[in-house]
């Protein structure tokens, strides 16, 4: 993932920065590392399911169980992300990215608001740049099979004599 942000922006946040009063957890971040936990229990749990199918079928309470004991880390400080997991209600495509900037602020390679500023570049990209690009296909697919439009004839002018000689008069 490309974690650039241009002199612009950088300059828009500091000015945004400026003006609210937000606080910065940039330092609590890089003390906790939880990218490389999150990231390892959400691999393990996903292995776990695909191993644990039948389990998770016919008991779910005790395959619930088990998973948290699988993910211990991610149950207890990302619950919505651990249930969402089991719902299979999770984009990972999302989730890594998202892990990607977290793993750059732990590195020291942005701070939490340029962090946050990569967070809605990936949102915008996942989700606006590909409705547009949904919404252009959609806009090619019809103009390539809209039916061809109607040749027209071109007019002949003719007076009201020659018009009553073709027996077109009452």
């Amino acid at each position: 993932m490309d974690l650039y942000i241009s002199p612009q922006e950088r300059l828009d946040l500091k000015r945004l920065l400026n003006t609210t009063n937000c606080e910065d957890n940039t330092k609590h971040i890089r003390e906790v590392k939880h990218s490389t936990k999150i990231q390892r229990d959400v691999m393990e749990l996903v292995q776990f399911q695909r191993k644990q199918r039948k389990m998770a079928e016919e008991t779910p309470e005790i395959f619930e169980l088990e998973a948290q004991a699988v993910a211990s880390f991610l149950y207890v400080n990302y619950t919505d992300i651990f249930k969402r997991i089991l719902r299979n209600e999770i984009n990972y495509e999302i989730l890594g990215k998202v892990l990607d900037v977290l793993k750059a602020v732990e590195d020291e390679k942005v701070d939490q608001h340029e962090g946050s500023v990569l967070v809605g570049k990936v949102l915008k990209e996942m989700y606006l740049d590909s409705a547009v690009r949904h919404g252009n296909n959609l806009d090619k697919k019809y103009q390539e099979t809209a039916p061809p439009k109607p040749v027209s004839v071109p007019e002949k002018l003719i007076s009201w004599k020659d018009y009553k000689n073709q027996g077109n008069s009452r």
